[in-house]
């Protein structure tokens, strides 16, 4: 074989293999990234062994690069899941668009499936509600971490089982600002006044100027 045939063939190789390590490659453990969610996602159950775990260019949400891909192929719940370890005793909140297509809920289960978020802090677990719809919705939950500040998230499809395909895209978990309903308003009437002037609910005379903070 001549040289430069080998040389391509190499050069070829090389090409192949940069291009699956640019793509992250869901197996066990799993991997993605999203907007404020970074690596590890790892596939956390299967109960009848029928699910897979992708990730999706095309079906995705406003900017972000991909979405999260969870199919159910028979009647099934599945799951990834990513442990964090944020700041003690705050409230965060976890969210993500997701997608569904293909939904069919097991034949005798009542109630509803499809895609959802979870969120484990300690011993106790907490849900959004679900989409298994084809349309993006935004699912949310705020919780607030112990004294560890360790939680992990999911994403999950299914429960009770469900086939089809749940899609995850802008994923985000931020951190919630506490909010005050403290209002300091300074009123200022710097012209002469001779009138009664009612702050909060109170009435009172004044002659002259005028100033009162509330």
């Amino acid at each position: 074989m001549k040289k430069s045939a080998v040389f391509k063939r190499i050069v070829a190789m090389f090409m192949v293999l940069a291009l699956v390590l640019a793509v992250p490659q869901f197996m066990t453990p799993v991997s993605a990234r999203e907007v404020d969610v970074s690596d590890a996602w790892v596939a956390y159950e299967s109960y009848k062994g029928c699910a897979t775990y992708s990730v999706d260019k095309k079906q995705k949400y406003g900017n972000s690069a991909y979405s999260i891909k969870i199919t159910n192929t028979g009647y099934n719940y599945a799951a990834v899941k990513k442990e964090v370890t944020l700041k003690s005793n705050t409230q965060y909140r976890y969210s993500a668009m997701i997608k569904y297509t293909g939904y069919e809920l097991e034949p005798g289960s009542t109630g509803d499936a499809g895609g959802s978020l979870g969120v484990l802090i300690g011993t106790s677990w907490n849900v959004t509600g679900f989409n298994n719809k084809n349309k993006w919705v935004r699912l949310s939950y705020n919780f607030t971490t112990d004294d560890t500040g360790k939680a992990t998230l999911y994403l999950r499809n299914g429960y009770p089982y469900c086939k089809g395909t749940a899609y995850y895209s802008d994923i985000r978990l931020e951190e919630v600002k506490k909010t005050t309903n403290k209002w300091d308003i300074l009123i200022l009437l710097v012209k002469n006044i001779d009138s009664d002037v009612v702050v909060n609910g109170e009435s009172t005379h004044y002659n002259g100027s005028f100033s009162k903070k509330i």
